[in-house]
């Protein structure tokens, strides 16, 4: 009897606990990473603050690529930076009205941005200072969004990075140091779901974080003048990035200044 009695209390325990949970919206962050040979290393993504304009922009793109292809104009496995012609202008305008489809729908999107001056970090190893770069991305991008009230907790985050041949410990490290991180500030509101990587021609979202951080490459680390600084140029005017800079020193500090009047694009650089 009394074990029976016990059970039936754990399991009337368990129901309540299960109906004390909020109900965890998703976050899905989409990243990638450039520079680790140049002055400025770099981590930028693309920030998607509720799940229905990703499902739009998805619709908006399979319409404008059945448009093109009906006008005779042939669209590229991939949107991908590098690819691009320097002396194709019809090229460049189809980069530019590709990038335009997740602008469209930018009021629930995000754009955000962390690098640091290599050359004053050079005691920490690159693979070192990847991890705490993107560390500080997802934190620091999350405090602005909740900062400037476009996003309200309980939340899950997914962050989903081009695959660069990382392991998967480093995986792992990024992803327990921002669950600790947003255990200790946050409690059970805010959760590192998951964290994976894969080519970027597998997902359309990852081909737009390509094109955003390899024109803050272009911007701060190899400016020019061709067709890919340009398209550099374009992107960034459009997003209207707005620059925030730390002393390089801080990159292993937890950051909190406010950077809340700043709407849904920023480059926070530590130099």
């Amino acid at each position: 009897e009394v074990r029976r009695r016990r059970k039936t209390l754990e399991e009337e325990e368990k129901e309540a606990q299960l109906l004390d949970k909020p109900s965890y919206g998703t976050l899905n962050v989409f990243a990638d990473e450039t520079g680790k040979t140049e002055q400025f290393v770099i981590v930028a993504g693309v920030w998607m603050l509720n799940e229905q304009v990703a499902s739009r922009i998805q619709r908006d793109f399979i319409n404008w690529s059945r448009n093109k292809e009906e006008q005779g104009i042939k669209i590229p496995k991939e949107f991908h930076f590098k690819d691009l012609s320097n002396r194709n202008d019809q090229e460049l305008q189809l980069y530019k009205e590709f990038f335009n489809l997740i602008i469209s729908n930018g009021e629930m999107i995000g754009f955000k941005t962390v690098g640091v001056n290599k050359t004053k970090v050079n005691r920490i190893p690159i693979s070192d200072l990847i991890i705490k770069i993107y560390y500080q991305f997802i934190k620091l991008g999350v405090n602005h969004e909740i900062e400037s009230n476009r996003i309200q907790l309980p939340k899950k985050i997914n962050l989903t990075k081009d695959e660069e041949g990382e392991s998967a410990l480093v995986l792992e490290t990024i992803k327990q140091n921002l669950a600790d991180n947003f255990k200790l500030h946050h409690g059970d509101e805010l959760i590192m779901d998951q964290l994976i990587s894969m080519p970027s021609h597998e997902h359309l979202f990852l081909q737009f974080a390509d094109l955003f951080v390899a024109a803050l490459n272009r911007s701060y680390n190899n400016p020019g003048n061709n067709n890919k600084d340009k398209l550099a140029q374009y992107i960034l005017d459009t997003i209207k990035i707005k620059e925030i800079k730390y002393s390089a020193s801080q990159i292993e500090a937890d950051v909190e200044e406010s950077i809340e009047e700043i709407d849904h694009s920023v480059v926070i650089i530590f130099d």
